[in-house]
């Protein structure tokens, strides 16, 4: 995989259209959104691991205390007891909020 960047819509258009060209060999090329390859492993809703190297605890992507034995039902924080609590940032909102300011850095 090769991430170009080029500075218009219209050139990023033509590549897509044509094709690139690298060592006399034409490659296929597709729009890339870096928003969309955003990776967050959902036990412990870390950013930028999978299942294979996740060595984190599970948390609950809701209130970010250890999951709960009832299952996601059995959250407070979904139930209105607490508030939610994003397990990466601390925030006041759920692990998947794409506000959480984690997550944009990410």
């Amino acid at each position: 995989m090769m991430i170009l960047e080029v500075e218009s819509i219209e050139e990023a258009n033509k590549l897509y259209l044509k094709g690139t060209v690298l060592s006399a060999r034409i490659y296929r090329t597709k729009p890339f959104n870096p928003e969309l390859s955003l990776r967050q492993y959902f036990k412990c809703y870390k950013f930028g691991h999978i299942t294979k190297y996740c060595k984190n605890e599970a948390r609950c992507g809701s209130c970010a205390s250890t999951v709960h034995q009832g299952g996601d039902s059995e959250c407070p924080a979904k139930i209105g007891v607490v508030q939610f609590k994003c397990p990466s940032c601390g925030g006041k909102h759920t692990a998947w909020d794409r506000k959480c300011p984690v997550s944009k850095r990410e």
